[in-house]
């Protein structure tokens, strides 16, 4: 339902199946564990250590009070012990927190159970949460909390704050975080109240249900994908028609950072003869992606004869730059400046999540992992300049292609204006990598998940200059 999801044709989605994607947290498991301190007890001074010295209640708590209490916590120090995060093991959606600091990761555990992950920027396990079943999740634009279905959840506590009285999980925040959108009843969008989770207000969506719901990153629009094709933006202020583009059946729809522009994914069928149609499709059918202007309602871009069919689309968010991303792990890059493709890619198979870093230095891929073989289309396409896995088969940081540009781009981006000192200067990268990585690691202007970005990028240059 929400921004990513493929259409079904002509096919209204049922507000049961809507609704069932809300979750309820049943706990919370984390690595770092409280242990509760005590007090040794002894009060006798210097010499007073014979046994006939102990007074009948210091032996009682002697003998027979300590023993207890130390059974009790060494058990509850194994019952900690034990308690261990279940395994990632498929990957449906990942969710970069704005400020970089943390990732969020849905999927499931090897007993088949949703969950949903959260990692630090290094891409360590801090906690994870269990779920009943499917559900979206959203960060809030100060990254302070996040959705889960219809719960509103504190990152650093882990805890519900709030739950929405809607009718679906959330769908997304406006831009100050003060509301958050999802379905009031079965014709109607809500605005909801962050804080108390009450309704503030409805947003028709006129008689058709829609396939897809898109929120512009602005919050003054939304993309609605009808049973019929056609793609609406309405604004959310007043729910009036901004424009209808000639957009039937788009997949993996998605804003540009400015909210100006469409990116999504097709499939046509075309006739006999056409070029570079799909290799494994029963009949001649061409896969491309195209960019729209909502405000002319004119198409800008249109990257087609794609060798396989792309299921999510993502905007680089510090450069010119868009990627989309096939489910066998076809990865295409364009120049938004050029229109040219820049790069092909292949990475894991059965991709289901692809998603930017805020600062534009690495991808995050999420896979499904399946016990089935893939299908590639046979293309040449090169392997990332630097990949790494952080779950093998399931979840995978890459760089599709490394450059001093990209350090010079991500460093820009991660520097407070009108800082000059303790910035690391990039041309030591090219001299000296490891001075830039310690430069990096002592400066205090970056933040964690700014680190992250830069020292994973130098980390690709050393092994470039070791191989």
């Amino acid at each position: 339902m929400w921004t990513d999801a493929t259409p079904q044709t002509k096919k209204r989605e049922p507000m049961s199946s809507i609704t069932s994607r809300s979750d309820t947290i049943g706990s919370v498991m984390a690595y770092k564990w409280r242990y509760a301190g005590g007090k040794t007890f002894w009060p006798l001074n210097a010499g007073q250590f014979k046994e006939k010295t102990m007074t009948r209640k210091q032996k009682i708590f002697r003998y027979i009070c300590l023993p207890i209490i130390l059974i009790v916590l060494l058990s509850l120090v194994n019952a900690a012990s034990s308690q261990v995060v279940d395994p990632l093991v498929s990957v449906s959606e990942v969710q970069w927190q704005p400020q970089g600091e943390f990732i969020l990761v849905s999927g499931r555990t090897a007993d088949n159970d949703y969950a949903l992950w959260l990692y630090d920027a290094e891409m360590q396990v801090i906690a994870m949460l269990p779920a009943e079943n499917a559900f979206s999740i959203n960060w809030s634009p100060d990254g302070t909390r996040f959705a889960m279905g219809r719960n509103i959840i504190d990152v650093q506590t882990l805890e519900t704050i709030v739950t929405v009285n809607a009718e679906s999980g959330i769908g997304g925040w406006n831009t100050d975080g003060s509301q958050v959108l999802a379905w009031a009843d079965d014709n109607q969008l809500g605005l909801f109240d962050a804080t108390t989770g009450n309704i503030i207000r409805t947003i028709s969506v006129g008689d058709e249900f829609p396939d897809v719901i898109s929120w512009s990153p602005n919050s003054a629009y939304l993309a609605l994908v009808l049973p019929t094709g056609v793609t609406r933006i309405i604004g959310t202020e007043n729910g009036q028609l901004i424009a209808e583009l000639p957009i039937e059946y788009p997949i993996g729809l998605r804003w540009s950072p400015d909210s100006t522009q469409i990116a999504a994914g097709f499939i046509e069928l075309v006739d006999e003869g056409i070029p570079n149609t799909l290799p494994f499709a029963a009949e001649p059918t061409l896969a491309s992606i195209k960019v729209w202007d909502i405000v002319t309602s004119t198409q800008i871009h249109n990257f087609s004869g794609l060798p396989e069919v792309p299921i999510r689309i993502r905007w680089n968010p510090q450069w010119p730059e868009l990627v989309g991303a096939s489910a066998d792990g076809l990865i295409y890059i364009w120049s938004l400046q050029s229109g040219q493709q820049t790069n092909l890619v292949r990475t894991t198979s059965h991709l289901r999540s692809i998603e930017y870093s805020p600062f534009g230095g690495r991808l995050i891929i999420g896979s499904a992992n399946l016990d089935t073989p893939s299908f590639p289309a046979p293309v040449s396409a090169v392997r990332p300049d630097w990949s790494r896995d952080v779950v093998s088969n399931a979840l995978q940081i890459v760089i599709p292609q490394l450059s001093i540009e990209l350090l010079e781009s991500v460093q820009t981006a991660c520097t407070p204006p009108n800082i000059i000192d303790d910035v690391p200067d990039t041309r030591d990268a090219l001299q000296s990598i490891e001075d830039y990585i310690q430069s990096v690691e002592q400066s205090n202007v970056f933040s964690d998940g700014c680190k992250a970005d830069l020292l994973e990028i130098a980390e690709a240059f050393r092994t470039q200059e070791q191989e």
